[in-house]
């Protein structure tokens, strides 16, 4: 299944949720398509994880570009 997904905005807890919700497995993929840093407070940590998951595919956003 492929999935897309945007603007988390740093959101760690939330985007993990919705990893459960969504039943998110090894066969799967995630596209990314900006905005997951700033506002929230894990921003280095969702990202960290994100980069190192091969089943996610991130795109830049606006607010990766104004940091």
């Amino acid at each position: 299944m492929h999935y897309v997904m945007c603007d988390v905005h740093g959101h760690y807890e939330e985007y993990k949720k919705m990893l459960e919700q969504i039943n998110f497995s090894d066969d799967d993929h995630m596209y990314i398509i900006g905005d997951l840093i700033d506002k929230g407070n894990d921003s280095g940590k969702l990202l960290k994880e994100v980069l190192e998951d091969e089943r996610v595919i991130y795109m830049l956003g606006n607010h990766e570009m104004m940091m």
